[in-house]
């Protein structure tokens, strides 16, 4: 049981701690065909999330490779790029005042 997580996890580039509580996940859920296939599934699972184009799947890669802590260039410069859109949306948006479905400034009205 500390051998297998090691290698597999260095071989398919998983968290052994990840590995390790896969197999007690699923061992304990099937017993022995569980724990069997606990290191397929998981590595299918990081295959099909490593396709998926959705933030959830990116972060469930970085779990499964222990680097949850790790943020990459491209996601920095998407949250710059969120963030300068909302300081945008809120300088436009924040000194107008929202009344029966219609923007009026709050200077004006």
């Amino acid at each position: 049981n500390v051998i297998e997580p090691k290698i597999f996890g260095e071989i398919f580039n998983l968290s052994p701690v990840v590995v390790l509580l896969n197999i007690s996940f699923w061992s304990l859920l099937w017993n022995l065909p569980g724990a069997i296939l606990s290191v397929p599934l998981l590595f299918c699972s990081r295959i099909i999330c490593l396709h998926l184009n959705h933030p959830y799947a990116h972060a469930m890669v970085l779990l499964m490779e222990g680097n949850i802590f790790e943020i990459s260039i491209e996601e920095e410069s998407s949250i710059r790029n969120q963030r300068k859109t909302w300081e945008r949306f809120d300088s436009y948006f924040g000194n107008r005042e929202h009344v029966e479905g219609q923007f009026y400034d709050k200077q004006t009205h």
